[in-house]
């Protein structure tokens, strides 16, 4: 995540937040930050696809995911 730009993170980490939110104690666990293994950004589609150790999610820039 260090390679981010400043407002590549803010778009993560602001919706990381809002996901974890919907998530059981376990599934936040397996949803950190420090679970994250990579993160691509698609400037034409306007989201980031985020990959944990065992699965990923488009995270847009409206702060949705899916």
């Amino acid at each position: 995540m260090n390679k981010l730009s400043a407002n590549t993170k803010l778009l993560l980490l602001t919706v990381h937040g809002k996901h974890i939110k919907t998530m059981s104690p376990e599934e936040k666990e397996k949803h950190s930050l420090e679970n994250i293994v990579k993160v691509v950004v698609d400037h034409k589609n306007k989201y980031l696809k985020v990959y944990y150790k065992h699965e990923w999610y488009h995270y847009t820039n409206k702060g949705s995911w899916y």
